[in-house]
């Protein structure tokens, strides 16, 4: 797979991994396939490898072991391109988190995790709406804020994604994003009260980081999902962040069209033609390489299926998109982060690779 995207230049730029260990013990055995794996793809391909150590539990974490993990991927022979945490994303993922509350893609829940738990349903029958899940957005807002604040105890409320309680995904059944910890981070203090869950804060940091290839074990298959339907919900910000884009020679652009089919998605993308197609008409802009949900299009396509109102082409459901896709869409995506908000570059390349 990486030598086919290195072969046909799918990224326009090197390799990137990452190594993405947890500091909450020793490493041990597991570690090593997974160093071996992202140091050595990046080295095989001539691009880089990041350290990035997933710290969003203050419970569990501690500098000891961000130590220990350094030296020891020193001695299995390896040396990181940049060593990063991702407790420094706090912000944007916390920018992100009101984003989806005002639009209605996440709420505020107060149940007990024991009552989460059991409206979520089983693998053969599905959740129930618990007694919050139709807050407001103005009230989960406003309940956000105050969990940020530090105004409520741990385990008072939760964020979570507003998806689908009867997905046949257990994952998909409204995952927790944000969770009320009172703990003092070991590199953030108490700055933070407000911590992030690993399947909101992972992707996202592989694309802040402009990985192009998150390399994960198969029990994490299934979590893919809930980053696709990051990658879903950052269309809604295309309008914002298209304004903040400034041309460059060196832009390819990619539009991750997840499914035709779903309403939404057929209205933003209506919406999104024209001011795509002012882009692709700028004639310092790379025209190539634009997914328009039927496969990947290219120079004279692209112009083509960007010119043709979204709404005109068909409507069958294509067949899903390879997970390369989301891959090239973040990975473009990433190559924009100058030229946009943090908060809007952060939600727009949510679509993740596991």
């Amino acid at each position: 797979m990486v030598a086919e995207d290195v072969a046909a230049n799918r990224f326009g730029r090197p390799v990137a991994t990452r190594f993405p260990p947890e500091p909450n013990g020793f490493p041990h055995i597991g570690h090593v396939k997974s160093v071996c794996l992202n140091f050595g793809i990046a080295q095989q391909f001539g691009g880089r490898c990041n350290l990035r150590f997933d710290d969003t539990n203050p419970f569990t974490e501690d500098i000891k072991y961000v130590e220990a993990i350094k030296r020891d991927v020193e001695w299995l022979g390896f040396t990181w391109d940049a060593e990063l945490y991702a407790s420094d994303y706090f912000e944007k993922l916390y920018e992100i988190a009101e984003d989806l509350v005002k639009r209605g893609k996440a709420y505020v829940d107060s149940q007990s995790e024991e009552e989460i738990r059991v409206n979520r349903g089983t693998v053969t029958t599905p959740g129930n709406p618990g007694p919050y899940r139709d807050r407001t957005p103005e009230e989960n807002l406003d309940l956000l804020r105050r969990m940020k604040a530090g105004e409520f105890p741990d385990g008072a409320h939760v964020l979570r994604a507003k998806i689908d309680l009867a997905h046949p995904n257990m994952i998909m059944r409204d995952p927790l994003l944000l969770r009320i910890r009172h703990a003092a981070h070991y590199r953030r203090g108490n700055a933070w009260c407000l911590y992030p869950l690993y399947d909101f804060a992972h992707g996202l940091s592989d694309a802040i980081e402009g990985i192009t290839h998150s390399l994960c074990t198969l029990e994490f298959k299934d979590n893919r999902d809930i980053y696709d339907w990051l990658g879903f919900e950052a269309y809604d910000l295309i309008f914002k962040f298209l304004d903040d884009v400034v041309a460059d020679t060196s832009l390819t652009l990619d539009v991750f069209a997840y499914d035709f089919n779903e309403p939404d998605m057929l209205s933003r993308l209506e919406k999104l033609g024209p001011r795509l197609r002012a882009i692709m008409d700028d004639s310092t802009t790379t025209k190539k390489g634009v997914t328009t949900g039927h496969g990947v299009a290219t120079s004279a396509e692209s112009k083509a299926a960007l010119v043709t109102p979204f709404s005109s082409q068909p409507r069958s459901p294509p067949e899903r998109l390879e997970p390369r896709s989301s891959e090239s869409c973040s990975a473009s995506l990433a190559k924009l982060s100058g030229f946009a908000s943090p908060a809007i570059f952060s939600a727009l390349a949510s679509a993740a690779f596991c």
